[in-house]
């Protein structure tokens, strides 16, 4: 399947770090604080001259970020596309920057209602100063951005593909799943999925480096408790399994199973380890702690987004981008068109010539065929210049 090339903003509570996802590798190209001065023309800057005509993908991984899920009653497409706009624009009237997606999970009937309905995925963020400035610096580089969207439900998707992947044939497969990876930002990132479809989501920060194995190991080891903890709200029930996949150095990786108390089917993993089961081409990280490199990559390569969020600041950097393409598209096939008209009268004036070119070598011919035939008139006593001369007189 086709991977498209992006340049990926990722922003988290510090900055925004961004990245070249392509083909190949992904690479950091720097990453700016918020508090830089100048920061919107510092990376606008660096996107002009490195993202080199890809589009931008903006992912946000900050920790305010708010979802809720809601019933929505069968419907037809066109009434349930209006309910489900005006569920989220209720449910945060406050975030400008949202959108939904329908869940695999059904919701139970209520009385009076007649069927089961829908359940939806509402998810939004605030227009943060931070988001107001990112979003004006990709204005001001001129690049097309390829969406806005949230890490956590972007990388569902990639949190099922590794549970299963590293599942046992002769496992029935775990209802919940958990990644737990460090980001470069400093803070632990870990997404739970019910069934595929993002549950739960957590970003606290913890010790910076794992140069002391056992703190490191306490630190994401108690925060995943603490996660755990959080689901029995969720519906959590020990019987259904559980998938944990912790992405760490090896040196750590023995210090953190040991510090894992409760039951579960465990794997701690280096990103490269991670990105080999996924398919994932993440090049050479010097540090294998970190998980960043796995969900640029994930994100980046996808050809359409899970959940891209709207807004109307999006629209004014998209709108222009599309108008440039559509014109683009219709000024390719303009050309196309006149292109075409020229080669086909190119093409008749050449046909022309060489008929031209024939019909002199034809008469070329037919006069030194006469003038041979004149001189062998001549050897045999006939002249043919001085009848002509007669009968002209």
């Amino acid at each position: 399947m086709f991977s498209p090339s992006r340049c990926v903003l990722l922003l988290s509570d510090e900055g925004v770090s961004i990245y070249n996802a392509g083909s190949g590798n992904v690479n950091i190209l720097d990453t700016i604080p918020w508090d830089t001065q100048d920061f919107e023309e510092a990376v606008s800057d660096l996107i002009s001259r490195k993202a080199r005509g890809r589009s931008i993908l903006v992912l946000n991984d900050m920790v305010e970020q708010h979802y809720r899920k809601e019933r929505v009653p069968k419907a037809s497409p066109f009434d349930r596309a209006n309910i489900v706009r005006r569920r989220v624009s209720a449910a945060f009237p406050s975030y400008p920057i949202r959108s939904a997606i329908k869940l695999k999970e059904r919701a139970p009937a209520r009385e009076g209602q007649g069927g089961s309905g829908d359940v939806y995925l509402l998810a939004a963020v605030p227009l943060s100063e931070n988001i107001r400035k990112a979003l004006s610096a990709v204005q001001k580089s001129y690049a097309s951005i390829a969406g806005f969207c949230l890490l956590p439900v972007e990388s569902a998707g990639m949190v099922q593909a590794i549970s299963k992947k590293l599942a046992k044939s002769s496992d029935k497969g775990s209802v919940w799943s958990v990644f737990v990876g460090q980001h470069q930002s400093g803070g632990l990132r870990q997404i739970v999925t019910k069934n595929g479809e993002l549950a739960l989501t957590r970003m606290t920060p913890i010790i910076d480096s794992d140069i002391d194995h056992d703190a490191w190991a306490t630190d994401v080891a108690g925060e995943l408790k603490g996660t755990m903890s959080y689901l029995s709200r969720f519906g959590f029930d020990p019987s259904d399994g559980i998938d944990v996949t912790i992405i760490a150095n090896n040196s750590v990786a023995d210090r953190v199973v040991a510090k894992i108390d409760f039951d579960c089917s465990l794997n701690v993993l280096t990103a490269g380890e991670a990105a080999n089961i996924l398919g994932l081409k993440i090049g050479r990280q010097e540090d294998q702690r970190y998980a960043d490199p796995l969900h640029i990559a994930w994100a980046g390569r996808k050809s359409s987004l899970t959940l891209p969020l709207q807004a109307a600041q999006l629209e004014e950097i998209s709108g222009p981008a599309k108008m440039a393409t559509a014109a683009s598209i219709i000024l390719l096939a303009a050309c196309g068109y006149f292109g075409y008209e020229t080669f086909s009268q190119a093409t008749g004036w050449m046909q022309n010539i060489e008929k031209t070119t024939l019909a002199e070598q034809s008469l070329a011919l037919v006069r030194n065929d006469h003038a041979a035939e004149i001189e062998k008139k001549k050897s045999a006593g006939i002249d043919f210049l001085l009848i002509e001369n007669s009968t002209k007189i």
